[in-house]
Protein backbone atom coordinates (compact mmCIF):
# COMPACT_ATOMS: atom_id res chain seq x y z
CA UNK A 1 0.00 0.00 0.00
CA UNK A 2 1.32 3.41 -0.94
CA UNK A 3 1.81 5.92 1.88
CA UNK A 4 1.24 9.66 1.58
CA UNK A 5 2.81 12.63 3.41
CA UNK A 6 -0.47 14.57 3.45
CA UNK A 7 -4.07 13.40 3.49
CA UNK A 8 -7.17 15.59 3.29
CA UNK A 9 -10.49 13.81 3.54
CA UNK A 10 -14.15 14.82 3.51
CA UNK A 11 -15.86 11.44 3.98
CA UNK A 12 -19.62 10.97 3.67
CA UNK A 13 -21.13 11.83 7.04
CA UNK A 14 -22.76 9.09 9.12
CA UNK A 15 -22.62 6.53 6.33
CA UNK A 16 -24.14 3.21 7.36
CA UNK A 17 -22.21 -0.03 6.81
CA UNK A 18 -22.57 -3.76 7.36
CA UNK A 19 -20.33 -4.84 10.23
CA UNK A 20 -20.18 -8.37 8.82
CA UNK A 21 -18.38 -7.04 5.73
CA UNK A 22 -15.65 -5.19 7.65
CA UNK A 23 -12.24 -6.78 8.16
CA UNK A 24 -11.67 -5.93 11.83
CA UNK A 25 -7.91 -6.59 11.48
CA UNK A 26 -7.62 -3.50 9.26
CA UNK A 27 -9.04 -1.20 11.93
CA UNK A 28 -6.74 -1.47 14.94
CA UNK A 29 -8.58 1.17 16.97
CA UNK A 30 -11.94 -0.60 16.72
CA UNK A 31 -15.13 -0.84 14.69
CA UNK A 32 -17.77 1.83 15.35
CA UNK A 33 -21.54 1.40 15.44
CA UNK A 34 -22.83 0.38 12.00
CA UNK A 35 -24.81 3.64 11.71
CA UNK A 36 -21.66 5.78 11.61
CA UNK A 37 -18.68 4.92 9.41
CA UNK A 38 -16.86 8.17 10.26
CA UNK A 39 -14.16 6.48 12.35
CA UNK A 40 -13.63 3.84 9.65
CA UNK A 41 -12.73 6.62 7.21
CA UNK A 42 -10.39 8.21 9.75
CA UNK A 43 -8.61 4.93 10.47
CA UNK A 44 -8.35 4.12 6.78
CA UNK A 45 -6.78 7.52 6.11
CA UNK A 46 -4.35 7.22 9.00
CA UNK A 47 -3.25 3.79 7.81
CA UNK A 48 -2.16 5.41 4.53
CA UNK A 49 -0.26 8.26 6.19
CA UNK A 50 3.53 8.17 5.98
CA UNK A 51 5.63 8.56 9.14
CA UNK A 52 5.62 12.21 10.19
CA UNK A 53 2.77 12.98 7.77
CA UNK A 54 -0.22 15.24 8.32
CA UNK A 55 -3.90 14.36 7.94
CA UNK A 56 -6.99 16.55 8.00
CA UNK A 57 -10.53 15.18 8.12
CA UNK A 58 -13.67 17.27 7.69
CA UNK A 59 -16.30 15.69 9.95
CA UNK A 60 -19.49 16.63 11.76
CA UNK A 61 -18.99 17.91 15.32
CA UNK A 62 -21.17 15.10 16.72
CA UNK A 63 -18.38 12.61 16.06
CA UNK A 64 -16.50 14.08 19.03
CA UNK A 65 -19.30 13.35 21.50
CA UNK A 66 -20.72 9.93 20.59
CA UNK A 67 -20.26 7.27 23.26
CA UNK A 68 -19.79 3.51 23.41
CA UNK A 69 -17.55 2.08 20.67
CA UNK A 70 -16.76 5.48 19.21
CA UNK A 71 -15.66 6.78 22.59
CA UNK A 72 -13.22 3.87 22.87
CA UNK A 73 -11.88 4.57 19.37
CA UNK A 74 -11.53 8.27 20.20
CA UNK A 75 -9.64 7.40 23.38
CA UNK A 76 -7.34 5.04 21.46
CA UNK A 77 -6.69 7.79 18.92
CA UNK A 78 -6.23 10.20 21.84
CA UNK A 79 -8.84 12.65 20.54
CA UNK A 80 -10.35 14.89 23.25
CA UNK A 81 -8.93 12.83 26.09
CA UNK A 82 -9.08 14.65 29.35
Amino acid sequence: MELYPKIISNPPYSLKFDEQEIDSKKFKYGIPNSNYADYLFIQSGLSRLSEGGTAAFILPHGILFRGNREKKIREALNILNG
